[in-house]
């Protein structure tokens, strides 16, 4: 049973992981289990005080309205949040600083970024629920792109020609 007792330092846990998002991070740092805060401004809109304390507030609620009502189903496989670097990750818009932004993400969580078809992934799972940032390259937004260029030039007979 979640008690407000555990809120606080549940809440400042995940302050203390969200927060990280200001440290700079390199692969051999991450082996060896060191991060060395950035002493560069970095922009995170992520870290709105009003919009950070919402939003845990929101997932304690959740918890507690789901542990107290144990009739409400729950998915059977969990859920994942995701952050994107075009949004909620700060970085100065090139590619190179959205993996930046994503390798400090994956050192202040522990994980490491996962590369699948060019989106470059970092997650942590609590339990069925993962929590997760995702950084999508150019040649995979190209790929896209170019998958979706496509769209509303094939219909089936059936359909209607949209005038």
């Amino acid at each position: 049973m979640i008690s407000p007792d555990d809120d606080s330092a549940k809440l400042a846990a995940v302050r203390g992981v969200l927060t990280a998002f200001d440290w700079e991070h390199d692969d051999r740092a991450h082996r060896d289990g060191q991060c060395h805060v950035s002493t560069a401004p970095v922009p995170n809109p992520a870290a709105d005080p009003q919009l950070r304390a919402a939003f845990i507030a929101g997932l304690l609620d959740l918890a507690r309205f789901l542990e107290s009502h144990p009739d409400i189903p729950v998915q059977r496989y969990g859920q994942t949040i995701t952050l994107h670097t075009g949004h909620e990750l700060p970085h100065d818009g090139t590619w190179e600083d959205e993996l930046r932004a994503l390798k400090a993400f994956a050192c202040a969580i522990g994980a490491d970024v996962t590369d699948r078809g060019g989106h470059h992934l970092a997650s942590r799972s609590f339990g069925p629920i993962t929590y997760e940032a995702c950084a999508i390259s150019p040649a995979a937004h190209a790929r896209h792109d170019a998958l979706d260029s496509y769209r509303g030039s094939i219909r089936l007979d059936n359909e209607a020609v949209a005038a």
